[in-house]
C-alpha cells in the first residue's frame, strides 16, 4: 500500500503547516513561536509544499488541512502536542529526566545568532553573557584536565 502525502511529512512540517493555517504565515513569526531560524522555517515549508504537490506554503497548509480532515484517523495526524513515538510509552520518571535533559540542552544552546532580531532585556543579555562565560570556563578546565591526564598517562617517567 502506498503511503499518503501526510505520512511523508515530518512532525515539524505538520506543526508549521498548522501554524500557517492559523494565520501565522510570516517566517519570523513562525520562527519566534517554534524556536527555529527563519531560514529553516522557509526550507521546511518549501519541502512540505513540494511533498503535498503545492506551489506555496498557504496552498500546502490548505491541502494539509483537507487531508487531515478527510483522514479516517485525523486525531493521530494533528500536530498539537508533538509527542515523539520513541517517548510515547515512557514512564513519568523518565519524562522528568527528559525535561531536565531538555533544560540542560537549552542552557548549552546559547544566545540567538545571525539574522534574528534580538529582543532581550538587559537582564537577559547579562544572563546570556554569564552563561557563555561559564560554558567557556568549564570548557577550558576540561581541556586542561584532559591535557594533564594525557601527559600523566603517556608522559615521561
Amino acid at each position: 500500500m502506498s503511503e499518503s502525502p501526510i505520512d511523508r511529512l515530518t512532525e515539524r512540517q505538520r506543526q508549521l503547516l498548522d501554524l500557517v493555517n492559523k494565520e501565522v504565515s510570516k517566517s519570523k513569526e513562525i520562527a519566534k513561536e517554534t524556536g527555529l531560524a527563519p531560514g529553516s522555517v522557509d526550507t521546511l515549508l518549501q519541502n512540505a509544499a513540494k511533498t503535498l504537490g503545492e506551489r506555496d506554503r498557504k496552498a500546502a497548509a490548505r491541502r494539509y488541512a483537507e487531508l487531515v480532515e478527510n483522514s479516517q484517523d485525523s486525531s493521530q495526524l494533528r500536530s498539537g502536542d508533538f509527542e515523539s513515538p520513541v517517548n510515547s510509552g515512557v514512564s513519568e520518571g523518565a519524562g522528568a529526566i527528559g525535561q531536565v535533559a531538555g533544560k540542560i540542552a537549552e542552557f548549552f544552546r546559547g544566545p540567538p545568532l545571525g539574522g534574528s532580531e534580538q529582543r532581550l532585556s538587559w537582564e537577559q543579555i547579562a544572563w546570556q553573557i554569564l552563561r557563555v562565560a561559564v560554558i567557556g570556563m568549564v570548557s577550558i578546565w576540561l581541556l586542561v584536565l584532559f591535557v594533564l591526564g594525557f601527559f600523566r598517562t603517556f608522559g615521561g617517567a
